[in-house]
């Protein structure tokens, strides 16, 4: 496409948002959430990643952290850390 066309082509999109929200009432949406508060820097920061377990490794791997007095998610993390370090004789 064409500087000229994409111009063109983004300004038409422009045009029917404005129109769009012309007609539209707004005034039924609900209120703003409260905004999001970011941690500080260098605070660790976690994020959730659901993973599906067969039936039978997820009671081992409860079972495995019931008996070391640990959650299941300490007890996966440290697994996938261990998995993620390079043996001792791992060469660049």
């Amino acid at each position: 496409m064409d500087p000229e066309h994409r111009r063109q082509s983004e300004n038409a999109l422009i045009q029917a948002v404005i129109d769009w929200l012309a007609e539209t009432d707004l005034t039924g949406l609900p209120e703003p959430a409260e905004p999001v508060h970011l941690p500080l820097p260098n605070t660790p920061i976690t994020v959730v990643r659901p993973v599906r377990l067969p039936f039978e490794l997820d009671a081992l791997v409860k079972a495995l952290a019931e008996a070391r007095g640990v959650s299941m998610s300490s007890l996966i993390r440290d697994w996938i850390a261990a998995g993620c370090t390079p043996p001792a004789t791992y060469r660049h």
